[in-house]
């Protein structure tokens, strides 16, 4: 694993997707990225993530309510961040 600095200490998926493109040069967006979690099996179909990575350190659930509706948020913490820059890395060319 790489050792990986944010200035966060927690990162969305839209923040873990600009930060791949500006720092790391992946291209990868939000949405292609949950793709790419689902299919390595990290996340699930709702994209969240199975309890063993959560456990494990790498992602965080936050639960809220809006209009009388459950949210679910995906963040991930800097042990995530490293397993998905080693995935992307092993999976999607850089850009040059």
């Amino acid at each position: 694993m790489r050792k990986i600095s944010a200035s966060k200490s927690t990162l969305n998926m839209s923040e873990v997707s600009q930060l791949l493109n500006e720092k790391y040069n992946i291209e990868c967006g939000k949405i292609t990225l949950f793709r790419i979690l689902r299919e390595a099996g990290i996340l699930n179909y709702r994209n969240l993530p199975y309890q063993k990575f959560v456990n494990e350190g790498c992602f965080i659930v936050i639960r809220s309510t809006r209009n009388g509706f459950d949210n679910m948020t995906t963040l991930v913490l800097p042990k995530g961040l490293e397993l998905i820059l080693d995935l992307l890395l092993k999976r999607r060319p850089v850009k040059k």
